[in-house]
């Protein structure tokens, strides 16, 4: 069995506190074999979450420390961990971890940096973050081993993604996700598959069976943390 570790990026900050905790009590209750999950922070002031799944690096939480703390967190997975695959998820992903699981066995085990793409301001494509990302080990082993080039200027997206191209890694475009975002009377669901994108409305996230391959849930709604974590939480229900 090819077996996948869910990295989840976090910070110790109250609105992640908080969906740290809500994906313990959610996708991440119980284990499932194949899988683990792992969420990575910074160091702040404060009295978070601790728990044997929550490692904490040195380095203050921010856009501009991201990259930083991806480079530690990948890093300590590639020293502590076995997996084959790296599902880098952010705090508003809720993961179905069955359905990831039975992805990753079609996947090929080198040279995968899979994820949705989108259009940079210089023209190229860069794989977006909020769409969540599949990464092969040896690539992961890649981006540590050439941390030195990363680009801490742009979002760490787009410099993952630059650092990727610099390496001769392609760019895998072929991601699934989707993103549930709240209009006034119902609920749309923009999903991504394969290169191509598509949407359907529903009326409550209880009621989200008809993506059924899609195993990353991007549930952030800016503006509105609560209703985050009851979206989390209602998805336990379909």
């Amino acid at each position: 069995m090819k077996t996948v570790l869910i990295l989840v990026h976090s910070a110790q900050q109250p609105r992640s506190d908080a969906l740290l905790r809500a994906s313990l009590e959610t996708w991440d209750s119980a284990p499932l074999e194949g899988t683990q999950t792992y969420y990575y922070t910074g160091t702040e002031p404060g009295a978070f979450l601790k728990h044997p799944r929550v490692i904490s690096f040195p380095i203050g939480e921010g856009y501009n420390t991201m990259g930083r703390k991806n480079i530690l967190a990948f890093a300590w997975a590639l020293e502590h961990l076995q997996w084959d695959f790296m599902a880098r998820v952010n705090a508003t992903c809720y993961v179905r971890k069955a359905k990831l699981l039975e992805y990753v066995q079609t996947l090929p085990t080198e040279k995968l940096f899979r994820g949705v793409g989108a259009p940079y301001a210089d023209g190229k494509t860069f794989l977006w973050g909020g769409a969540q990302y599949l990464i092969s080990r040896d690539v992961v082993k890649a981006f540590v081993d050439h941390a030195d080039k990363w680009n801490h200027g742009v979002m760490e997206d787009v410099a993952i993604s630059k650092l990727a191209v610099e390496l001769g890694i392609p760019l895998d475009t072929r991601g699934r996700s989707c993103s549930l975002n709240k209009q006034a009377n119902d609920w749309l669901c923009i999903h991504y598959d394969n290169g191509k994108q598509g949407g359907f409305r529903f009326r409550q996230p209880s009621e989200f069976g008809p993506a059924e391959g899609n195993f990353f849930l991007r549930i952030k709604q800016d503006g509105n943390p609560d209703l985050e974590l009851k979206t989390m939480r209602e998805l336990t229900q379909e």
